[in-house]
């Protein structure tokens, strides 16, 4: 459910003593603009391995560490990662995204690029090899050490200092997995100039590594839906024993679709009786499009005295 309680509305009502239509003010309140940017840490990992020229049929989905070598001779090795995108609601825009990745060994002797890349594949973290993206269902790679864009997305300089974080700035496949227009694959992390003479080589934590906090990050910031109560309304002042309609109407002024739409249960206050009919109608909303607007509904008995008051509110 994508339900955010960014406004909340009100309603105040008073019962009269004849059937005319005596009505007091209605008090309906709401918060305007644009929802503040949000930013969600996802970690660890929900999957990281790596994969070696050296040994094309291994496993290593169970290690503290992954690796990144560059080495003649076929002993180049490349990292995956993958994360879930659960944790950013629906309708958000991605502003940012950066791959953390901690290195626990850095390259000696010099320090290397590494290379970024969306992966294209689906792959299984205990079972995937430098030749197969699924050792036990037998699926191979279309090519030998994993299929990704051969373009990378970004690239960082290692230095050779170990215990330091290496960051990826990702926004444009994250933008691409949350929006739908790739599938989330996770990435591929390679040396930029593999097979050389002398051996490069670093290590960077998994997320079975022993020490929580140096577990693969990623670093999300977005804009949240920005759903508005525009307006909420009752029926006007009534004889006790009558039935009120309570509308709320609600905005997306955001910038995309928001799904799933649906209203809190009504807050209710004041000194008459409010016996509950019916609603919300509709329930919910399967997508509220961009700049488009609704509205549900709800009726209640309304019983008491004259100058007694009934109050609604609720947030969407």
């Amino acid at each position: 459910m994508n339900s955010r309680k960014l406004a909340i509305g009100a309603v105040t009502r008073r019962l009269v003593r004849s059937t005319g239509i005596l009505c007091m003010l209605g008090l309906w309140l709401w918060t305007p603009g644009v929802a503040d940017a949000s930013t969600v840490t996802i970690q660890p990992s929900t999957a990281d391995t790596h994969l070696r020229e050296d040994d094309s049929g291994g496993t290593f989905g169970t290690q503290a560490t992954m690796r990144v070598q560059s080495r003649n001779n076929q002993r180049n090795r490349r990292s995956l990662v993958q994360f879930s995108l659960a944790a950013i609601p629906s309708g958000s825009v991605i502003t940012s995204a950066t791959l953390q990745l901690y290195m626990t060994a850095a390259p000696t002797g010099a320090s290397r690029t590494y290379d970024v890349h969306r992966v294209t594949r689906n792959w299984v973290e205990m079972e995937a090899t430098w030749n197969e993206a699924d050792a036990n269902l037998g699926i191979a790679w279309t090519t030998p050490g994993g299929d990704f864009v051969g373009t990378p997305t970004a690239s960082t300089t290692t230095g050779t200092v170990s215990g330091v974080w290496l960051s990826w700035d990702v926004t444009a496949d994250v933008s691409a997995w949350y929006n739908g227009t790739a599938s989330n694959y996770g990435v591929l992390i390679k040396d930029n100039t593999e097979s050389s003479a002398t051996n490069y080589n670093a290590q960077l934590a998994t997320r079975e590594n022993a020490t929580t906090a140096n577990r693969p990050k990623l670093v999300v910031a977005y804009i949240p839906p920005d759903l508005q109560i525009t307006s909420m309304t009752v029926d006007p002042s009534v004889v006790s024993g009558d039935t009120v309609t309570v509308t709320m109407t609600v905005a997306n002024n955001g910038p995309v679709a928001v799904s799933d739409v649906t209203p809190s249960a009504l807050t209710l206050s004041g000194t008459a009786t409010k016996t509950y009919v019916s609603g919300p109608t509709p329930a919910s909303v399967a997508s509220l499009a961009s700049g488009a607007s609704t509205s549900f509904t709800w009726t209640y008995t309304i019983t008491g005295s004259v100058g007694q008051t009934y109050a609604f509110s609720g947030y969407a």
